[in-house]
């Protein structure tokens, strides 16, 4: 009898945990890859990367198996390709590379998911809400140590603007924010398959508002509380576009077309350097990619 009872509360906890339907589980999977489509790349919605994980961690744990995971696996690919892809193409981006990045960074994101059923799945208590961020960080530092492009597609950049939190930055790196983020998505979970445990929840949500309290004010104290001292006048110039050239550069018919669109995209970024530095600028920043070189059109340029 005894058996049987343990039995029955095992099998009604689990089935608390899991959404209430399939449908509405594929529909919270659905939800969260537009959202985390939105939240990189082109469009950059920082509310959106906290929520998306969210949903798509309790797809995830509501379906176990490789088959659920290939699922997961489409899914990051398909909110890679919405978040960066029009970037790509509208800069003429050769359509093979186009193609293999968001299956590699696809790959790479949804790797925490399959960590947090094989590993959390044996932890209990709140000790489980450590494991994606914590899978999810790793993987992160690695790609941003190995891989030729660096730091590009960290999650970090999808909380631009999000200043007092982006002050994490200085203390951790970027890595930081993106196991905070990781353990919201993880610690929201816990707390909707704990939601009829009252004092259980309230110790877990108090442990991780806490350090998300800490976190924020240690950002807008950083803000706020620095040091007066001399400044100088920086300027940032984002003379032209470069999805736009590098379309021109890519469908110029000849190199010598290619090496003019080259040059006058160079040209701008001087000329506006000048006018700049005869305002008072003591430092310009330029974005990224300004000076690649041209060599594959004949045009080097000394920078």
């Amino acid at each position: 009898m005894n058996a049987t009872l343990s039995t029955t509360s095992r099998a009604n906890a689990k089935s608390e945990a899991r959404a209430t339907t399939p449908g509405l589980s594929l529909a919270l999977l659905l939800a969260g890859t537009l959202l985390l489509a939105f939240s990189m790349g082109r469009w950059l919605a920082p509310l959106a990367a906290w929520v998306g994980p969210v949903l798509i961690l309790r797809y995830s744990r509501d379906h176990k198996g490789w088959r659920s995971h290939l699922v997961l696996l489409v899914a990051y690919i398909v909110a890679f390709a919405i978040g960066f892809g029009p970037m790509w193409l509208g800069a003429g981006w050769p359509l093979p590379m186009v193609a293999v990045l968001p299956v590699f960074y696809g790959l790479m994101w949804s790797l925490p998911y399959l960590a947090d059923g094989l590993v959390g799945a044996r932890l209990a208590g709140f000790a489980r809400t450590l494991v994606y961020p914590l899978a999810a960080t790793t993987l992160e530092f690695v790609n941003i140590h190995t891989n030729p492009v660096g730091m590009w597609g960290a999650t970090g950049f999808t909380q631009y603007g999000n200043l007092p939190f982006m002050q994490l930055a200085s203390v951790t790196g970027m890595i930081g924010i993106t196991f905070l983020m990781g353990w919201f998505a993880a610690v929201a979970n816990w707390a909707w398959e704990n939601r009829s445990n009252g004092s259980l929840l309230l110790r877990g949500l108090a442990a991780f508002g806490a350090t998300l309290a800490v976190v924020f004010g240690f950002g807008f104290l950083r803000l706020n509380a620095a040091a007066a001292g001399e400044t100088v006048r920086v300027a940032g110039i984002t003379a032209m576009s470069q999805p736009t050239v590098g379309k021109r550069v890519f469908e110029a018919p000849d190199p010598a077309t290619a090496r003019q669109e080259l040059q006058a995209y160079w040209d701008a970024y001087f000329e506006e350097t000048v006018r700049e530095a005869q305002a008072g600028a003591q430092i310009v920043v330029w974005d990224e990619a300004v000076g690649v070189s041209g060599s594959r059109f004949g045009a080097d340029e000394a920078l």
